[in-house]
């Protein structure tokens, strides 16, 4: 595969022009449009070629004509998509039977246990899973896997692979029935503490006496409060408690804003005070930037496991074109590099990994927690000898 990286700017927006056009034909396709979205297929046919054909000769057009050509080619797309509103949001259910995924196995929740999975509509489940995953958008395993748990719960997609999700049997011989259901499930309620969705993207508690621990689970500031006055309230309670160490706990946090963790890594440092960040699979995006300044400016151990992102990537979109009310596009053009800092290739690795098993799910513990605990009550007494 070519590296985008190398190409100039204007080859990039040929390539992510390109790659826009593919991908929306391809949902058209997938979706089973209705026969009113395909009678425009052959009009929005000739636009992808004369929109293809333009870019050709991108450095001689001008953007307002750039734009005219992707407007009329988005209008064209969202027209057609139009037809499939009323489809999508009928098939777009949850089903009643949650299955989940880890490790490249599949697991029914039934009774509020975790009962292994092997055949789903008759296959086995793996090539279910291999099936799903070429409809998703991935870079690493590790985001692959937090996506398949998604995935493995959404009605349409068995749709379009031709799959009957009504038959699921499990390794015990024990065969469950499936159906769609319109109630929202959220899939990582079986998942320990953390992984519970709360209406905080921050919060704070005291695991022992002698660290706090900050869970940051979105780069969003939300109608709570902003990030700065929830770091002075954490300030005022470590003062008066004389903590010296910090847990930082970032699990699940895909993103946002990667600027607005600022006041808290910088009154840890203020404080030099000892911590660790906590990792698992769903950080991606700009929760990554949160291991990467807590390790670069504090030092900080990573424990957990691993990242769902690489350590070199495109990202931070630029130049929004705004095509109506509704619909804009952004071309991403800036390429990060965490590789100072995190040296391995591929999906970034924490400094202690910690496996996230499914005996761990199914008694409902937080080994990465109990992990980090122990690591710093080691860690601070070790400090307390040194300076005696």
């Amino acid at each position: 595969m070519e590296d985008i990286k190398n190409l100039s700017k204007t080859e990039q927006i040929l390539r992510c022009s390109k790659i826009m056009i593919e991908s929306q034909l391809k949902l058209l396709e997938r979706n089973n449009a209705s026969s009113q979205a395909f009678e425009k297929q052959a009009k929005i046919n000739k636009s992808v070629e004369n929109f293809i054909a333009n870019l050709g000769n991108i450095d001689n057009i001008s953007n307002q004509q750039y734009i005219s050509y992707l407007m009329e080619l988005c209008s064209l797309f969202k027209n057609a998509h139009i037809s499939l509103k009323n489809k999508v949001e009928e098939e777009y259910q949850f089903l009643s039977q949650h299955l989940l995924y880890l490790h490249g196995e599949v697991f029914a929740v039934l009774n509020d246990n975790l009962l292994k999975v092997d055949k789903i509509g008759g296959k086995p489940a793996e090539d279910v899973c291999k099936e799903m995953s070429k409809y998703i958008c991935y870079e690493t395993d590790e985001w692959l896997g937090a996506q398949l748990n998604k995935m493995l719960n959404f009605k349409i997609l068995y749709q379009i692979l031709g799959i009957d999700y009504s038959n699921i049997e499990l390794k015990n011989g024990q065969k469950l029935t499936n159906s769609p259901s319109k109630e929202f499930f959220d899939y990582y309620q079986y998942f320990p503490p953390y992984y519970k969705r709360t209406q905080s993207a921050y919060s704070y508690a005291f695991p022992c006496a002698n660290i706090v621990k900050i869970n940051y689970r979105s780069c969003h500031e939300y109608s709570d409060g902003d990030f700065l006055n929830f770091t002075n309230v954490v300030k005022s309670e470590i003062e008066n408690r004389g903590i010296n160490a910090y847990i930082l706990d970032i699990r699940g946090n895909t993103g946002g804003n990667s600027e607005i963790i600022w006041p808290i890594i910088n009154l840890f440092k203020d404080r030099n005070m000892t911590g660790c960040v906590l990792t698992d699979n769903r950080v991606f995006s700009s929760g990554t930037f949160a291991a990467y300044y807590a390790k670069k400016t504090l030092n900080a151990t990573l424990i957990g496991q691993p990242l769902a992102q690489e350590n070199e990537r495109f990202g931070q979109g630029s130049g929004e074109i705004v095509l109506s009310d509704t619909l804009s596009i952004r071309i991403t053009e800036k390429y990060f590099k965490f590789s100072d800092v995190f040296k391995n290739s591929g999906a970034i690795k924490p400094d202690i990994v910690v496996p996230l098993t499914i005996e761990e799910l199914q008694n409902k513990k937080d080994k990465t927690l109990e992990t980090t605990i122990e690591y710093l009550q080691n860690l601070l007494q070790v400090q307390h000898q040194q300076e005696c």
